[in-house]
């Protein structure tokens, strides 16, 4: 049989437990911890596009053919990058400048920088005389195409 004061402290322990401070419950943790991981699958996502952004940018070397059907004293190249693309050691938006060209083929390669795949491509222009000749070369990314052959003009 429990002693005779043992109803009395019993009740007098529980009345002095609920007039103490009970521990406080933490509400700001489930925010914190939600706040967190959104905080950590941004930063994945960051991350993710970054390399993503990268993998879309590349260099190449584009090799063109002039296709003479004589000896040409003076024709006209123009090349036009389009959005995202750069002829390396060139900021102008247009290269123009005059060359002989020898009967036959002439090769010409042109070191390109490419940045997105926006309009990524090269406009090239040969004039002689009363001759025009206008390509448009689309860019790939190079695990699209490992070998760009020469483009002939």
């Amino acid at each position: 049989m429990p002693a005779a004061d043992f109803r009395q402290r019993v009740i007098s322990e529980a009345l002095l437990y609920q007039r103490q401070p009970q521990p406080e419950t933490k509400r700001w943790l489930l925010p914190s911890a939600s706040a967190f991981a959104a905080l950590l699958l941004m930063a994945v996502a960051v991350m993710f596009n970054s390399q993503q952004a990268a993998d879309l940018s590349w260099q190449q070397n584009v090799a063109l053919v002039f296709n003479a059907p004589a000896d040409i004293e003076s024709a006209t190249i123009e090349i036009r990058p389009g959005q995202g693309v750069l002829l390396t050691g060139y900021d102008e938006p247009v290269i123009r400048w005059q060359t002989p060209l020898q009967q036959g083929s002439n090769r010409l390669t042109l070191p390109v920088s490419v940045h997105s795949v926006s309009n990524g491509g090269l406009t090239v222009t040969l004039s002689y005389g009363q001759s025009h000749k206008e390509i448009q070369i689309h860019l790939d990314h190079p695990a699209a195409d490992a070998k760009m052959p020469a483009r002939a003009i």
